[in-house]
């Protein structure tokens, strides 16, 4: 008797230790063709460089970027930005290795148009370095505000019947213009304003600003808010806005 529950232990030892050993293996096996997909940024940016310019624009792969060791998934395909102009050599495109999205880049305007989401716009205002034909934004972290804030809405573009005394004040091109200026000051600072009171509802009900109004109403969020800027004003050392 027992000498059979011995023989019963050590059985069941042996077949414990099988089954944690087979385990591990398989483990182990899974990770290392889990980890081989993987493949270094820069190297996979290299390799599947394509033959027109485009831009970087995947937030994820972007995020990456910021790390020590950048790692990315060579099964996963990377979000570009392709200028409308490169339309007709949109063959040249591995589209197993890129997710194309198409954008706007009118001269005359400060923003870039993507064609995502019912319409993206971001400012021109971000540097970026080549990689090949692959242009790669410097500051991942601003173009991600940017694209975070980029969803196009449209305006209600309401014709208003106004009064003779309703005289128009501000110039909607100056008014613009300024804010335009306003804005690009306030990114230099690290703030991303918006804008509020009569200014947005000009916007949204007339696609404009109210013509009568005398000032502009822009915010930002406290948690956004740089304290420094309020020296800059009172001591005299912003930029001048015409």
């Amino acid at each position: 008797m027992k000498c059979l529950i011995l023989l019963t232990i050590f059985s069941t030892t042996i077949l414990f230790n099988i089954l944690i050993y087979y385990r591990s293996e398989f483990s182990t096996r899974f990770s290392i063709k889990k980890y081989t997909n993987y493949t270094e940024c820069g190297y996979l940016l290299e390799a599947w460089n394509p033959n027109i310019h485009v831009l970087l624009i995947d937030l994820e792969f972007l995020k990456q970027l910021n790390y020590e060791i950048c790692q990315w998934d060579k099964n996963k395909r990377i979000q570009i930005g392709v200028n409308k102009s490169y339309k007709n050599l949109e063959y040249s495109l591995d589209k197993n290795h890129f997710d194309v999205i198409y954008y706007t880049d009118d001269s005359e305007k400060d923003f870039l148009k993507f064609d995502i989401d019912g319409g993206r716009i971001i400012p021109r205002r971000f540097e970026a370095s080549l990689s090949g034909n692959i242009a790669i934004p410097k500051d991942p972290q601003l173009f991600y505000h940017f694209w975070k804030r980029s969803k196009l809405l449209n305006c209600a573009n309401v014709e208003m019947n106004r009064t003779e005394f309703q005289k128009p004040v501000l110039n909607a091109s100056t008014a613009s213009t300024l804010i335009s200026r306003l804005r690009d000051e306030l990114l230099d600072n690290g703030m991303f304003m918006f804008l509020t009171d009569g200014t947005l509802l000009g916007w949204y009900r007339e696609c404009t600003i109210i013509p009568h109004t005398t000032d502009l109403d822009v915010s930002v969020f406290k948690d956004n808010y740089n304290p420094i800027y309020k020296k800059k004003v009172l001591n005299n050392e912003r930029r001048r806005l015409p």
